[in-house]
């Protein structure tokens, strides 16, 4: 993992991963062979056939999701 930093701000710019990446976020989990993260606009870049796998057994809330056979 590289990282970049902004001198004037002190705050993340850039960070490219490469090599079977994970990237967690709560119970929702993405794999890539890399992967780059922009400070300035809050963007992941993922590379290399990425998979995402989200957490659709969640009983908080309505859910990003409907499931299979609902309306």
């Amino acid at each position: 993992m590289d990282v970049w930093f902004d001198e004037k701000t002190k705050k993340i710019k850039k960070v490219v991963c490469t090599g079977h990446v994970k990237s967690v976020q709560g119970q929702n989990v993405s794999y890539s062979e890399g992967m780059i993260y922009t400070g300035t606009d809050q963007k992941l870049i993922m590379t290399g056939r990425p998979k995402i796998v989200f957490d659709t057994g969640s009983t908080k809330g309505d859910g990003m999701f409907q499931k299979v056979g609902e309306k």
